[in-house]
């Protein structure tokens, strides 16, 4: 994966490509390692798109596994759950907790092929009790979600009475979550009397895909579930442009606002998301690079990328105010399509 991928992909990226290009980010990855380890606060970040949010956790994600081992951590993303209806978005995230947790324990504790996890062959073929019992735990609750969802659906296609749909939806989801609560407090009873593990750390990423309003009601009422179970909850959401007012969801006791680089930076950055160019870069450029994009690492380097595309000669390029005009403009005309209102994707003020 070269380095343009990384920035846009970051969920996919290994561990050692992240650190190959990570710039300026050490202090917070210290201190969310800092609260993961030593408290159970539940962390929120929050940024702009293409600030680093996603590259930032796979980074803690995969130090935290490093640094201490008595901690089981796994990953859901929350852009699956968004555009269903409340109930369907409540059992969708228990779900998804309890997939993720038995993936990751059938590829870490298990040493199984992570692929095997997904396949519809009969659980009895596997040696062990425990994985056929992973395996089989892993598809009735994949079967459950599809039915479920399937069946929500199509109710409320068929029925244009929505207090009937939504009492519906209620009484099925009920029963349905509260099967899978009691798998996930079971599976962490074996984590931690079993493996010794001393705890349970959930990263959620894309959060931002809900509506602000919307956002910080799912969170602070779903996160509500597992306080007794004990698990700790690293969220990642965020706004679309700057300027957008944004409320943070009130459960949350450790905070990060991510903000952009210094134009301090910029060449270090250059030097390696572009290692196979020579780029100067004046301070002016620079400083007017990062007041135009508020430091956000994903539009300078696409920026970036458009500059040594039209103007590089033989692997050199020289940056300035003129040779970044194209790539300005577009990233104009991309601010004012998110600030558009009518745009499903833009977050409501207050």
């Amino acid at each position: 994966m070269n380095s343009l991928d990384i920035i846009c992909n970051a969920n996919y990226a290994h561990i050692e490509e992240l650190k190959k290009i990570r710039v300026n980010r050490d202090k917070e990855v210290k201190d969310c390692l800092e609260t993961l380890k030593n408290t159970t606060l539940n962390i929120y970040i929050y940024g702009p798109r293409g600030i680093g949010k996603t590259f930032l956790i796979k980074t803690v994600q995969n130090e935290l596994k490093q640094v201490d081992s008595s901690i089981f951590s796994f990953s859901i993303n929350m852009a699956a759950i968004a555009f269903h209806g409340e109930a369907i978005q409540r059992f969708e995230f228990i779900s998804s907790i309890a997939l993720s947790m038995i993936s990751r324990i059938w590829s870490e504790l298990c040493n199984m092929e992570q692929s095997t996890i997904f396949s519809e062959i009969d659980s009895n073929t596997f040696a062990e009790p425990k994985t056929q019992y992973l395996h089989r735990l892993y598809n009735d609750i994949t079967h459950s979600r599809t039915k479920f969802v399937h069946l929500a659906n199509r109710q409320q296609l068929e029925n244009g009475n929505k207090k009937e749909i939504l009492n519906w939806e209620i009484e099925l989801e009920r029963f349905n979550s509260s099967e899978v609560l009691k798998i996930i407090e079971e599976l962490r009873g074996f984590l931690i009397t079993t493996e010794n593990k001393r705890k349970i750390v959930v990263f959620c990423d894309e959060a931002n895909i809900l509506d602000a309003p919307v956002q910080k009601e799912f969170v602070t009422k779903h996160l509500d579930i597992f306080t007794n179970l004990g698990m700790q909850f690293l969220f990642v959401g965020g706004y679309f442009v700057h300027g957008d007012e944004y409320n943070v969801p009130d459960y949350f006791e450790y905070i990060l606002h991510l903000k952009g680089i210094e134009h301090s930076h910029i060449r270090e950055l250059f030097s390696k998301y572009f290692p196979t160019y020579e780029i100067t870069i004046d301070d002016e450029c620079a400083k007017y690079m990062c007041n135009k994009t508020y430091g956000n690492i994903r539009q300078i380097i696409n920026i970036t990328h458009r500059a040594v595309l039209d103007h590089a000669i033989d692997s050199k390029v020289a940056l300035n105010k003129k040779t970044m005009q194209r790539g300005f403009r577009e990233l104009e005309e991309m601010t004012n399509k998110l600030r558009n209102p009518f745009s499903p994707t833009r977050i409501n003020k207050k």
